[in-house]
């Protein structure tokens, strides 16, 4: 399960198992505590020279080649689900720049945007949450160069608050020197 695997729960099980037939390898996700919110925000402002490279689109890694998208597909989950993330922090030219489209501005995208924001209907997929779409789609509707948008404007509605940030601590068995990096990098 996807899902399971980013746990600590999971981390550690993983961790011990490997330790458990001698391997010197170290189980550990830097990432783990990290809202999809702070990656964003910190990847639109200081991994600017990644934003050219950065693929992250549920079409672009499926297995059978004929069914691939050779980059971002533009029309799924996880597309939205990035577009979202990213845009408060950055403007609607470098979102689309990194996607290849500006979503928030396709009202054909509402019914998708939207079901990231309602949690019966949210996807799957590896996406941000329920709180963290409805706090990007609030922040949005603050903005001069966003609030005009179509998607922006359409859902406007479930705009909620900024959800409280709570990090579980990455876990006694991550390394400090890598514990410190990751403060390092979030600050």
């Amino acid at each position: 399960n996807h899902q399971q695997s980013k746990s600590l729960a999971f981390e550690l099980l993983l961790d011990a198992a490997l330790r458990s037939v001698g391997s010197p390898t170290l189980c550990v996700s830097a990432l783990r505590n990290a809202t999809d919110t702070r990656i964003a925000r910190v990847f639109a402002q200081r991994c600017t020279p990644l934003h050219s490279e950065f693929v992250s689109c549920n079409r672009a890694g499926v297995r059978d080649p004929a069914r691939r998208s050779r980059g971002w597909c533009g029309d799924c989950a996880k597309c939205r689900s990035i577009a979202l993330s990213l845009a408060p922090h950055m403007s609607p030219a470098q979102v689309a720049g990194i996607i290849g489209v500006d979503l928030l501005d396709d009202e054909s995208q509402m019914q998708g945007f939207a079901d990231l924001m309602d949690p019966e209907r949210k996807p799957f997929e590896c996406v941000q949450t329920v709180e963290e779409a409805r706090a990007a789609i609030g922040a949005l509707t603050e903005s001069p160069q966003w609030r005009d948008h179509a998607v922006v404007r359409g859902l406007a509605r479930l705009a909620g608050p900024a959800p409280r940030e709570t990090r579980e601590p990455l876990g006694s068995h991550v390394p400090t020197a890598i514990r410190d990096a990751m403060e390092e990098f979030f600050s």
